[in-house]
């Protein structure tokens, strides 16, 4: 969330309504994201002072400036003696977010799952599950619990590093399951990539989901590394996906050239956007390697999000200057001085204005050398 300014709530074994009430007025004020934080050995024998009454009244008193709930590694669902769930339906109607990561959710039984994304508002329409070893679960419990979530109205749901390769061809069935109303899903981390059966898994998946879905993220599950043959599975992605988001992935780091124009080759031309970012393609290469690297993408620089970290933020901004170059036809020496300047000194905003300024006094040269000395490149 853009400018999200959360406020932490810690809360203890001694922690009473009132004391609670202490803590969030009035430094909440100002917050439109709350983070519950329980932690403690207190926790094992539930020696809480608390009850679902006064979560009730606390959840009912939040700020209407609070759109996001988190609790996240907060160990509030591990308690026999409180139903966080019970208080749920009592959240401000602002909140259109909600945390449950990491949060033991995958201890509950199906129908305890269920319980607890029924009790959430219809204002709901952004969930996290991640972390929560949801695909350990039996695939009927699972099917409950996603049953009631998908009659509410969300449109954005995580479940990353849930281990979901264990549902196998129940993957088909699962994703089905879900409303119209979800537009995006991230699947980072759940391993599909290194199982031997990673294209099968991919298919059910695939299959399973409905057409309201356009943007799927499959961060850290090494499809990226397969050979081009498995990567044809790839072209069973749904046509109404325009968004794969891969960022964030650790092996692109490790691909080579060739590697990597493979996997990209082999994603549906229906796929508008390829969000890589985070994933330090240029970083730690020399500057005649991060030309090549940069020259090789060119048939995708329309698609690719490369931005996050630096060296990858200079590559994306060198794709405007790509566009000029090609368009004005410079001689493939000059663009590569160009670019490794580029990448040497940083100067990418300089770069579309020099070339329209200066292409029109340039083609009145016809060396190279000429040519770098107008665009005062300095040596190669």
């Amino acid at each position: 969330m853009k400018n999200e300014k959360t406020f932490l709530l810690h809360i203890t074994k001694f922690d009473t309504l009132t004391t609670l009430k202490q803590k969030i007025f009035p430094l909440s004020l100002n917050a439109n994201s709350i983070k519950f934080i329980c932690q403690g050995n207190f926790l094992l024998n539930n020696s809480i002072l608390l009850s679902n009454r006064d979560f009730k009244e606390l959840f009912s008193q939040l700020s209407r400036s609070i759109t996001r709930v988190s609790f996240n590694s907060s160990r509030l669902f591990e308690l026999k003696t409180i139903k966080i769930e019970c208080a749920l339906p009592y959240l401000p109607e602002t909140v259109t977010e909600m945390d449950f990561s990491r949060s033991s959710l995958g201890l509950k039984k199906g129908q305890e799952l269920a319980n607890i994304f029924e009790s959430l508002s219809d204002s709901i329409i952004k969930i996290n599950l991640s972390l929560n070893n949801l695909g350990k679960k039996p695939s009927w419990e699972l099917m409950t619990c996603f049953e009631a979530l998908a009659n509410k109205k969300c449109k954005s749901i995580k479940l990353c590093n849930n281990h979901l390769y264990l549902q196998k061809e129940n993957l088909k069935s699962l994703f089905n399951i879900f409303s119209d109303s979800v537009e995006s899903f991230d699947l980072s981390y759940n391993d599909f990539g290194r199982q031997n059966d990673g294209e099968e898994l991919l298919a059910h998946l695939f299959s399973g989901l409905k057409p309201s879905v356009r943007k799927l993220k499959l961060s850290g599950n090494f499809i990226e590394c397969w050979p081009r043959e498995r990567l044809k599975i790839l072209h069973r992605l749904p046509p109404t996906i325009t968004t794969l988001d891969f960022s964030g992935s650790p092996a692109f780091y490790t691909l080579d050239i060739e590697q990597l124009c493979s996997f990209l080759s082999s994603i549906p031309k229906t796929v508008r956007r390829i969000k890589l970012q985070y994933n330090s393609l240029f970083e730690e290469k020399t500057i005649d390697e991060r030309v090549k690297l940069f020259k090789a993408l060119t048939p995708w620089c329309n698609l690719l999000d490369l931005h996050g970290d630096q060296e990858d933020d200079i590559a994306s901004a060198c794709v405007p200057m790509r566009q000029l170059a090609q368009l004005y036809q410079l001689p493939r020496e000059l663009e590569d001085r160009i670019l490794s300047y580029l990448f040497k000194t940083k100067k990418t905003s300089e770069a579309t204005s020099l070339i329209n300024a200066k292409f029109n006094t340039m083609t009145n040269f016809n060396s190279l050398e000429e040519q770098v000395s107008l665009f005062s490149l300095g040596p190669n």
